[in-house]
């Protein structure tokens, strides 16, 4: 029983970081005024080549039916390819969002706040792997860093690449602890580490760097080549 206690406590306790962090999103999700790249990602899913600045004087109110236009998925991703460098993972998932709630720039920003709140999630989970006491201590230093609580309340890629290299090395931690079963019986692992590596990959290409240390650790360190071998090659496979 003492351990499902703990277990109920380390829950309490991720939850009330969790509520604390949506709390504190609020402000910047409101009234932080739109920036460049915010206004580049609107546009890009609005179907609209990046355009440059206009000739005559343009009403806000022609820029918002602008940016709230909502184009076909092939449209934008054709807008993608000319004008943009990303991959296309975060822009899909937010075409996604918008065809259930408005193409606004309020709802995107709650879109960036929930990939935020996966982000601490699995950032928790990640530490209680190696010690349940080290999560509690370093999960509120994270959520509320500088860089998470910015990049959870903006229109970008950024948290969504995060999400992708934190669940990545989560599911690493997960086959680190179960290296003693052979590798058929951790086909699901395996599967999901492929494919949160692939997220990662499809969202920023620099997010290549941490994730090569990442499975240099995993391999050489843990001594894991089979699983890091199988899963690297295959993700690579899907991003090629």
């Amino acid at each position: 029983m003492s351990s499902i206690s703990r277990r109920i406590g380390s829950d309490k306790y991720l939850l009330l970081t969790l509520f604390a962090f949506s709390l504190a999103c609020v402000p910047s999700v409101l009234h932080r005024s739109i920036w460049t790249d915010e206004v580049y990602t609107l546009l890009l899913l609005s179907g609209h080549m990046l355009p440059g600045y206009p000739e005559t004087v343009t009403t806000p109110e022609s820029v918002q039916r602008l940016l709230e236009t909502s184009a076909p998925v092939m449209q934008m991703l054709r807008s993608l390819v000319v004008d943009d460098v990303h991959p296309p993972a975060y822009f899909l998932l937010a075409k996604a969002w918008v065809s259930v709630f408005d193409q606004t720039l309020l709802s995107l920003r709650w879109l960036s706040v929930v990939i935020g709140l996966a982000t601490i999630f699995v950032f928790c989970r990640f530490l209680e792997l190696g010690s349940p006491t080290l999560a509690r201590v370093t999960t509120p230093i994270f959520a509320f860093s500088t860089g998470v609580l910015h990049y959870s309340t903006e229109v970008r890629h950024y948290m969504f690449s995060l999400l992708g290299l934190v669940l990545t090395l989560y599911l690493m931690g997960r086959l680190i602890a179960a290296r003693d079963r052979p590798l058929a019986g951790n086909t699901r692992l395996l599967v999901a580490l492929v494919a949160a590596t692939s997220l990662s990959l499809l969202t920023n290409y620099l997010v290549v760097f941490p994730i090569a240390a990442a499975y240099l650790w995993f391999v050489v360190v843990r001594s894991n080549w089979r699983s890091g071998l199988a899963s690297g090659l295959c993700a690579l496979l899907v991003n090629a």
